[in-house]
């Protein structure tokens, strides 16, 4: 199993869209780590780790009942703080079990639910707001895929623009790309960066006609990176023409990242079954990038660092550090280790 960016347990992740959580639990993956999420009697979204410490019962594929999780295997019941409150085998008044199952933090916001491996508290920094989410100019929609990718791979590939007219050519790439002055790190610290470009490609008919024009033009376009794994692209197409890109990734293991895509735009908002169309075209380009992965060699990741790079890669490379950084401190002793959190 591939162990690059699996180890980064101080950031939040998004697990689920807020939608999908109602009546029912939910399984998600991180690092490897099983999740249960759930929602309590308030409406709350909560996140425990998905094995029963019974005899490991995974708490995800089991049922909600009066705000509270119950196993599949044996009927023990959880509440969202991790506590067992029920023991079906046990009769009425005897003490339950004094240990519980390890309960995560949750922040739920523009309709998306974060949550991190590491203790109460440890969080490096909250997890990003994206302003063009609440802005009524803006029509967005977005899907959510696991992809068999793994995480720094997936992320780095996003911030690399140069593939997108070869391989992204029978979608959207265009022909004859041309980066104006490359494409450089503009600015940035520990937690992510900023960069700046301005693409020239020869867009086909269909491709300018989705995207409001029937004439080639420029793109002017900045990237902001969160850490480690939130990319947003403000897109200036010329003409009053805004489009945001937002690229956000959880890996689910060494191997697999489950991916988030939202595409926002203020132009053609509202064409019959724009959103439908979208979102077919957002899953062709995935497949786009999976398929090119499959024939690759070797991918870029920290166990294969990219060997040659040109200014066009900084973002990419930039990347790169900042997760190699981040790893390398998460590997150093920490007084607070991650077993004393459970319930004991």
């Amino acid at each position: 199993m591939h162990p690059a960016a699996t180890q980064l347990r101080g950031f939040w992740y998004p697990v689920a869209d807020s939608r999908e959580l109602r009546t029912a639990p939910l399984e998600r993956r991180i690092a490897g780590e099983v999740l249960a999420l759930f929602r309590d009697t308030q409406g709350k979204a909560r996140v425990l780790a998905a094995g029963c410490p019974h005899r490991g019962g995974n708490l995800a594929r089991g049922t909600v009942r009066d705000g509270c999780i119950t196993c599949p295997f044996h009927g023990w019941r959880f509440d969202g703080d991790g506590r067992c409150v029920g023991v079906p085998s046990e009769p009425p008044g005897r003490a339950l079990p004094r240990g519980g199952t390890r309960v995560y933090e949750v922040i739920e916001q523009q309709g998306l639910i974060w949550t991190h491996l590491g203790a109460p508290g440890t969080a490096v920094a909250p997890p990003p707001r994206f302003e063009a989410l609440e802005d009524p100019s803006f029509r967005a929609f977005h899907i959510q895929e696991s992809v068999a990718l793994p995480f720094d791979w997936w992320v780095e590939n996003i911030l690399d623009v140069t593939h997108v007219p070869f391989v992204h050519r029978l979608s959207y790439g265009g022909q004859n790309p041309v980066l104006e002055g490359g494409y450089p790190v503009v600015s940035g610290d520990e937690l992510g960066f900023t960069a700046r470009v301005t693409t020239r490609h020869r867009y086909s008919f269909w491709t300018r006609v989705l995207h409001g024009s029937v004439s080639h033009f420029d793109m002017e376009i900045r990237v902001r990176h969160d850490m480690p794994g939130n990319t947003v692209f403000d897109v200036d197409m010329g003409g009053g023409r805004r489009q945001q890109l937002l690229f956000l990734a959880t890996p689910e293991d060494g191997e697999n990242t489950r991916v988030w895509v939202f595409v926002l735009r203020n132009y053609l908002r509202h064409i019959p079954f724009g959103d439908a169309v979208g979102r077919a075209f957002t899953r062709q380009v995935i497949r786009e990038d999976l398929q090119l992965a499959k024939q690759a060699v070797w991918k870029i990741t920290l166990a294969q660092p990219r060997p040659l790079s040109v200014a066009a890669d900084a973002p990419s490379v930039e990347f790169l550090r900042l997760l190699k950084l981040w790893r390398d401190r998460e590997r150093r002793p920490h007084p607070i280790r991650d077993s004393e959190q459970a319930h004991g």
